[in-house]
């Protein structure tokens, strides 16, 4: 077992609190050094990418986390790296995105609401984001 981080002092602190063996600050030198059954990686997702690519090269199967990458043509790419080097790629659940997640969720529903509505001849008003605390949010994108 393993960690990488990029700073260093944060690598130490983090394995001596996990009872982390081995720690390192550079990327390139864990997956040479270490022998791995499999690497969690934990960042956001514009940086995911390089990572996922590089532990693919050693021919480790790779975990990752939601949202799996900034674009759909970089998710691709990440799937393309692990396939070519023969190895699985797991995502898992990432519950720090889900507030982020759920705040999209309620906006495209107004939008959706809107549009329906409008479609059926409804007059809409859409200058507020977001209903009033309690309101109903299909009344808030209703014309008053």
């Amino acid at each position: 077992m393993a960690i990488y981080n990029r700073t260093r002092s944060r690598g130490e602190q983090f394995a001596g609190k996990f009872h982390v063996p081995a720690y390192y600050h550079d990327p390139e030198e864990l997956p040479r050094r270490e022998k791995l059954d499999f690497v969690d990686i934990v960042t956001y997702p514009f940086n995911l990418s390089h990572f996922v690519k590089l532990v693919a090269a050693h021919k480790i199967p790779v975990i990752s986390q939601t949202p799996m990458a900034p674009s759909v043509a970089i998710a691709e790419e990440n799937i393309k790296a692990c396939r070519e080097a023969g190895v699985p790629y797991f995502i898992h659940e990432n519950w720090r995105w889900q507030t982020q997640l759920r705040e999209l969720k309620k906006t495209l529903k107004l939008v959706f609401a809107a549009y329906d509505s409008a479609r059926s001849g409804n007059a809409v008003r859409m200058d507020r984001a977001r209903p009033s605390a309690g309101e109903n949010p299909l009344q808030a994108v209703k014309a008053s």
